[in-house]
């Protein structure tokens, strides 16, 4: 399967919302695929959440691609940019190339703005993101921070499991889910 920029020229329709990868795929640069996918199923959350009696009404499923799609669009440029950026071979656009990096490395603001974009911290996200898990104590883990530090883990589970236990994967899969339950009930 070839790995190409796709983007969905609409995100929603009546009762059908796009997220992820079924709303647009990028080249897996940096992980930024994972990153959009999550504030895209965050955005969705919140915006079904308030949605009242009727989630599934066009008027609101708008407002999940109004939200979206600006931000997608941004970064999907960026990382197909990017993309093309590394991959010519002139050697002039390799000079301009590693100076425009210099610069971002050395330039603290501008370093911070990309590393935070990166992260999946920076530009308008859901609310959702934003908040932490739980109001009750300092320091509570919010959603992002919370889902990168379960995904290694996972992917750790996963290679001991095949080297080790030898369990199925759905009991696995199973297992995992416990766990990210318990890490959630924890922080809450």
């Amino acid at each position: 399967f070839a790995l190409r920029l796709q983007h969905a020229d609409h995100y929603v329709r009546p009762r059908l919302a796009l997220a992820g990868n079924a709303a647009h795929t990028l080249h897996p640069l940096a992980g930024q695929g994972l990153n959009i996918g999550i504030a895209d199923a965050v955005e969705l959350a919140e915006v079904l959440l308030a949605g009242g009696r009727d989630p599934g009404r066009l008027s609101l499923l708008r407002r999940y691609e109004r939200a979206r799609k600006g931000d997608n669009i941004a970064m999907l440029a960026a990382m197909d940019g990017f993309k093309r950026l590394f991959s010519n071979r002139s050697t002039p656009l390799a000079w301009l190339r590693n100076g425009g990096l210099n610069v971002t490395n050395r330039v603290a603001p501008i370093k911070h703005f990309f590393m935070r974009r990166a992260l999946g911290l920076g530009g308008e996200l859901p609310r959702l993101a934003r908040a932490p898990l739980s109001g009750r104590r300092a320091g509570a883990v919010d959603v992002f921070h919370l889902i990168a530090l379960l995904i290694p883990l996972t992917a750790l589970f996963a290679y001991v499991n095949l080297r080790v236990f030898r369990l199925p994967t759905a009991i696995g899969l199973m297992l995992v889910s416990l766990l990210v339950s318990l890490v959630i009930i924890g922080l809450g």
